[in-house]
């Protein structure tokens, strides 16, 4: 019988530091697939969903109208899509941008 072969010990001491890694190493990719998730889902298929809340969206034109009053767009090519939409709808004459 080979006796002190097994001192119950495998781990040379690196028992507990072997342990806190694998806590680690678990809470991280719990927290790396919790991200993926709420990062990867289209953020209006919640049940808070402005949408399903009853909240108005924004037609084309307001778009437009918001666009141009921060400067995401010019006046020719606010004027340009404009005329686009009112021709699209079948409308006259389109509004001067305020």
């Amino acid at each position: 019988m080979m006796m002190g072969w097994y001192d119950g010990d495998h781990m040379g001491g690196f028992g507990p530091v072997m342990w806190m890694f694998m806590l680690v190493f678990w809470v991280a990719l719990i927290a790396l697939i919790v991200f993926l998730v709420v990062k990867l889902l289209p953020a209006g298929s919640g049940p808070r969903s402005t949408q399903s809340s009853g909240a108005v969206r924004e037609t084309p034109e307001q778009i437009l109208d918001r666009m141009f009053a921060t400067g995401e767009i010019d006046e020719e090519t606010y004027r340009s899509r404009r005329s686009a939409l009112s021709e699209m709808r079948g409308e006259g004459q389109t509004r001067e941008p305020r």
